[in-house]
């Protein structure tokens, strides 16, 4: 509700009034009413923005069309009934298992006119947004295409579906400028991120100049997997077959004329599909997307795309084990410097009690029952991270101390074999009927979720 009423309170405040589209009931009186959504408020609000910034001549040409095409979401796949899911692995049954890439979702946007611009799924939301699709165009360095040759090879313009991800398996260090002594100095550190994805969050939270300084020796890539209009034609109600025949063209054409490798084309199959997933889950990818080949193009979450997603969850339940992972909060990150965030908690650590074959806690030298740091989690709300921050004497924010040793359900991608600590991991559920005291893992079912 906190986000409903503030929604309405911007409503308010800008004198506009959003269509009334919930049916209420007045639980004393019977009488019936109407009242604004969430939806209804944000669309209000985008119309006020869009209108304002056209009379003021700023409006950003790509910003209805972003709008205009939602994102095409994927269904999970116990969605599907058992007997669904096994035919999609067929081969040959136009259906089509492509790489799931666990980046940033980024529609790249191209107009003979106007160049490159890159617009997420993502609203800029709260006090100060919006509500218009996050534009990125200035934080990335990604090299742009030789619009001549586009122009010569009949190519106006164009949206493309994209997964944002680190060009390197590897995090670099950057060269960045710190106050030293009173003077500023230049100095390798390491972007604030320890996974590919956390890098690519870090890169687009901070500002325009560090951002490009992270990137000169962590550069960005473009992963291709659709494409939803070309030369102002809108292509969402063709199969996605014809749509892939059209973005391979379009690839060729970009990567021959100033892109490179810089944008590549999701990876897929219509046969060996089941190796196809297990090939990509060994080497610690995040899963597959099934596509039905015959899909058009719904911005919303459907059926014809199912994720067969890796985590430990999984690999859990098809061990019939029958456990959760359950971890309390043992420490903080702030959030990084230059960042909307850096005012709050960044990320959280959990952790876990290690127990023995028999059952008995693992213990330091002093006796003393280990807490494991199970896994650092990110990926919190902006309501979590108010919930959860207090301004420290130092002025600078900390973790408030009631959170410590909540619990939480938390899953993650695999397991580290190095320090048995979950990668990619985020909070499925809080658990407020569980404390510290519960959460307890024996070390040798960790290691046998290692892959």
């Amino acid at each position: 509700m906190a986000q409903l009423d503030n929604l309405r309170k911007k409503c308010e405040v800008l004198g506009l009034e959003p269509e009334k589209t919930r049916n209420r009931v007045n639980k004393e009186t019977g009488e019936r009413y109407r009242e604004s959504t969430i939806d209804s408020c944000i669309l209000t609000l985008q119309n006020y923005y869009i209108e304002k910034y056209r009379s003021e001549g700023v409006l950003n040409p790509f910003v209805e069309r972003i709008l205009e095409f939602k994102p095409m979401l994927a269904a999970q796949m116990k969605a599907l009934k058992e007997d669904e899911q096994s035919k999609l692995w067929v081969d040959n049954n136009n259906w089509m298992a492509t790489e799931k890439i666990d980046g940033n979702r980024m529609r790249y946007c191209y107009n003979e006119n106007y160049g490159v611009e890159y617009f997420s799924r993502n609203l800029s939301e709260g006090n100060d947004g919006d509500y218009l699709p996050l534009r990125y165009s200035s934080k990335l360095t990604i090299p742009r295409p030789d619009m001549n040759a586009l122009k010569a090879a009949g190519i106006h313009d164009f949206i493309i579906d994209t997964e944002l991800v680190p060009y390197y398996d590897h995090i670099n260090q950057f060269s960045n400028l710190r106050r030293i002594d009173g003077e500023w100095k230049e100095v390798l550190e390491y972007p604030v991120a320890d996974t590919g994805l956390s890098l690519t969050t870090s890169v687009l939270g901070a500002l325009d100049d560090l951002s490009h300084r992270m990137q000169e020796t962590n550069p960005m890539k473009l992963m291709a997997f659709d494409i939803i209009s070309l030369n102002g034609e809108d292509l969402t109600q063709k199969p996605l077959k014809e749509r892939l025949l059209q973005l391979a063209k379009i690839m060729t054409i970009l990567r021959n004329n100033g892109l490179e490798d810089k944008i590549q084309l999701v990876k897929g199959t219509t046969v060996n599909k089941t190796k196809f997933y297990k090939d990509i889950a060994s080497k610690g990818g995040e899963g597959c997307v099934v596509k039905d080949l015959n899909s058009i193009y719904v911005g919303k979450r459907e059926k014809t795309w199912v994720k067969a997603k890796r985590s430990v969850s999984g690999s859990i339940l098809e061990e019939q084990a029958g456990d959760t992972i359950d971890a309390f909060i043992i420490g903080f990150k702030r959030g990084n410097e230059g960042t909307n965030i850096e005012q709050y908690v960044g990320a959280v650590d959990f952790g876990i009690y290690l127990l023995d074959e028999e059952g008995n806690f693992v213990t330091d030298d002093m006796g003393m029952p280990v807490i494991h740091h199970i896994a650092t989690v990110s990926g919190l709300t902006l309501d979590e991270r108010i919930q959860m921050t207090e301004i420290g004497p130092d002025g600078l924010p900390r973790l408030k101390k009631d959170w410590y040793n909540k619990v939480a359900e938390i899953d993650g991608q695999d397991v580290s074999s190095k320090n048995l600590r979950l990668s990619h991991s985020l909070i499925k559920r809080w658990r407020m009927d569980k404390n510290a005291d519960d959460c307890q893992i024996k070390k040798s079912f960790l290691e046998s979720l290692i892959l």
